[in-house]
């Protein structure tokens, strides 16, 4: 068995960004020479997320983005936007993208089979920063034979 733990630098563009991360996933599946497993995929930040979706229409970020907006808004009046000031945090209000992130989610596990990620025709990996930009880290642990 082997057990392979991997970190991917994302430098993200803007302060809510969507990156299709598949390409770097897939290539770091590749080098490990684990054929039959699993690959867990996490941010590493509490203002960041990962998740499966669309990877061809253009207008997935957007609406995915617009929703997340509607359900908890960046501006708005979030208690601990004063801790993170007061204890040095990037940016000044980092509420918001700390629900976003929670509700996406800080992970995902997908299957490995023959050396291939298991994804649905239309389907990409993605990584999304709601307290951006800045240069973030993503962790791969790829487990298998």
């Amino acid at each position: 068995m082997k057990n392979i733990i991997r970190i991917l630098n994302i430098q993200t563009r803007s302060e809510r960004d969507f990156s299709d991360i598949t390409s770097k996933v897939k290539e770091e599946v590749s080098k490990s020479g684990v054929k039959d497993g699993i690959v867990l995929v996490r941010s590493m930040h509490t203002t960041a997320a990962v998740t499966i979706n669309e990877n061809v229409h253009e207008s997935v970020p957007k609406d995915l983005l617009e929703s997340l907006e509607k359900i908890s808004p960046t501006q708005s009046n979030y208690r601990h936007n004063t801790y993170v000031r007061f204890c040095g945090g990037v940016g000044s209000d980092t509420g918001a993208a700390h629900v976003h992130a929670s509700l996406i989610g800080s992970d995902i596990l997908l299957p490995l089979e023959k050396g291939e990620i298991k994804l649905g025709t239309l389907e990409g990996i993605f990584f999304l920063d709601f307290s951006g930009p800045r240069e973030r880290k993503v962790l791969l642990q790829i487990f298998g034979e």
